[in-house]
C-alpha cells in the first residue's frame, strides 16, 4: 500500500522545507546588489535576522505538518494500525524536537 491517500502531494511539504533551507543557505554570502532577488542564484534573499527567525519558524512548522501528514497517510492506507500509528508519531515529533 504504501501510503498514498493524498496523492502523494505530501511531498510538496518536503519541497518547500528544502527551499526554504536553500534560501536560509544563501544568506550572508556576497551578494552584487540584485536587491532582494539574486538572478545568479536564483533565490530571494532575506538578509534582516527577524525575516529569517520567521522562515526558521516556518520550516519547523512544515517539518512538524509533514509528520503529521505521513503518519496519517500511512494510517489511512492501511501501512500502519493505531498503535503502530501513534507510536511512530510520537518517535517522529520527538526525534524533531531533539535535533
Amino acid at each position: 500500500m504504501s501510503g498514498g491517500t493524498f496523492n502523494y502531494k505530501q511531498y510538496a511539504i518536503t519541497e518547500i522545507i528544502d527551499k526554504l533551507e536553500e534560501v536560509l543557505d544563501e544568506q550572508g554570502k556576497p551578494n552584487p546588489d540584485y536587491g532582494r532577488y539574486d538572478w545568479e542564484t536564483e533565490l530571494l534573499r532575506c538578509d534582516s535576522e527577524n525575516v529569517q527567525m520567521v522562515i526558521k519558524e516556518a520550516i519547523h512548522t512544515l517539518k512538524r505538518a509533514n509528520i503529521f501528514v505521513k503518519c496519517i497517510d500511512w494510517y489511512l492506507a492501511g501501512d500502519n494500525g493505531e498503535d503502530s500509528f501513534f507510536k511512530s508519531l510520537v518517535q517522529e515529533l520527538e526525534e524533531l524536537e531533539n535535533i
